[in-house]
């Protein structure tokens, strides 16, 4: 009796099988694949690492519970280059139903590039019925496109200004200071880089080379340098300065190279604001008079001394005399001389004669007395650096006191 029960019981298992493999069987003949969402997110980025969010959403379609397992996720480079390698744990989604498995991920590219990076999902679907369990692989591959990220990176902008220091014959000492930002979020490293000037007309007039800088992030730095341009900027209104180099962005283990090049325009300070500091104005006037019959004869000597090691041109000199009573002021003679170069570290004199009509010297005017009050004798010339095109006008005035023959 006990062996016909035992006989019994073992053929109602294996019906059992037989059936749960037939059901089973027909399932998988219908069986549908999840419907697998991934969305891959670029939460936080630093100079030596990553953090990649990633969700992967499955959706069950099928009218019968499945499980999930063996969950691996795989990133890789362009380059076959393995940066993310992790698991996710699975779990039973039941018949229509849908469940997302969340997992941040540190990633560092190790010098590779990220523009585009192949991430590979894999694991097995289990299905169960009875006692017999049915496994099928689990295969999904994504495309993540990073390379818009990598090029929003912003090279840094610019703010640069000159300072104009001492004159020499040849040249101008400058300091230029450039306001450098980096809009980034992130650092960048700017290696050595090159500032040309150059004149309106293209001529390079001078070159200033600064060494590396850290930028720090949304940040602004000051960059000083000390050097000189050609004197022959001030013959212009306007100099352009070119700066070029290259920026370093460090993202997650990848370097970044952005090119740096900025414009920037500077006008030319007028030279009444530049040289009069430097103008020689140590002179001396000396007047020699005589008798002539047209009239009196005024031998004027200008005496420059020009202590500068720079040698100036000076140009349309003029001598002029003023008869100078109590309201009035009357033009007595002129002249004008050649122009010429004033000596650096020496002594430069230029001489000029005036004939005065004695009938202008010795006419007083309305009310006026036959000797005047004073006479003038006012020099001026336009005078420049020599070498430059442009000039300015300076002027020296000297006054002769007539009160002595008045009171005498």
């Amino acid at each position: 009796m006990k062996k016909k029960i035992l006989i019994l019981i073992v053929a109602m298992v294996t019906l059992i099988n037989v059936f749960s493999v037939i059901i089973l069987y027909s399932n998988f003949i219908s069986i549908e694949s999840p419907e697998t969402t991934v969305e891959i997110e670029l939460i936080q980025i630093s100079p030596d690492e990553a953090i990649i969010q990633t969700n992967i959403t499955l959706f069950n379609p099928n009218s019968f519970e499945i499980v999930i397992k063996n969950l691996k996720l795989v990133t890789k480079t362009p380059d076959d280059e393995t940066v993310v390698q992790t698991t996710i744990e699975g779990g039973k989604i039941g018949s229509h139903e849908k469940v997302t498995y969340d997992k941040s991920i540190e990633v560092n590219f190790s010098g590779n590039s990220p523009d585009k990076l192949e991430t590979k999902i894999s694991g097995s679907i289990g299905m169960k019925s009875g006692f017999v369990e049915k496994i099928i692989p689990l295969s999904v591959k994504v495309i993540t496109n990073l390379g818009n990220i990598i090029e929003t990176i912003a090279a840094p902008s610019a703010n640069i200004r000159i300072n104009f220091g001492e004159i020499s014959q040849q040249e101008i000492n400058i300091t230029m200071e450039i306001h450098m930002f980096n809009p980034n979020s992130f650092e960048l490293r700017l290696e050595d880089f090159i500032v040309d000037i150059n004149s309106q007309t293209g001529k390079n007039i001078g070159k200033f080379v600064f060494s590396g800088e850290i930028l720090a992030p949304n940040s602004q730095c000051k960059i000083t340098g000390n050097g000189t341009i050609n004197i022959e900027a001030l013959n212009y209104d306007f100099i352009f300065l070119n700066l070029s180099g290259s920026a370093f962005a460090k993202i997650a283990g990848f370097e970044k190279i952005i090119p740096v090049n900025i414009n920037a325009t500077i006008k030319i300070p007028d030279l009444k604001e530049i040289l009069p500091s430097i103008i020689p104005t140590d002179g001396m006037i000396i007047s020699d008079y005589r008798v002539s019959l047209k009239g009196l004869v005024s031998v004027i000597t200008l005496k420059i001394i020009n202590p500068n090691k720079i040698e100036f041109a000076a140009k349309d000199i003029t001598f002029t005399t003023y008869r100078i009573d109590k309201n009035s002021k009357i033009l007595l003679s002129s002249c004008s001389l050649e122009g010429g170069i004033i000596k650096a570290e020496g002594e430069t004199i230029f001489k000029g004669e005036l004939i005065t009509p004695y009938t202008k010297l010795f006419i007083p005017p309305s009310g006026g007395r036959f000797i005047p009050d004073y006479l003038e004798i006012n020099v001026r010339a336009n005078v420049t650096i020599l070498g430059l095109n442009s000039y300015f006008w300076v002027g020296v005035i000297a006054l002769q006191d007539m009160h002595p023959f008045i009171n005498g």
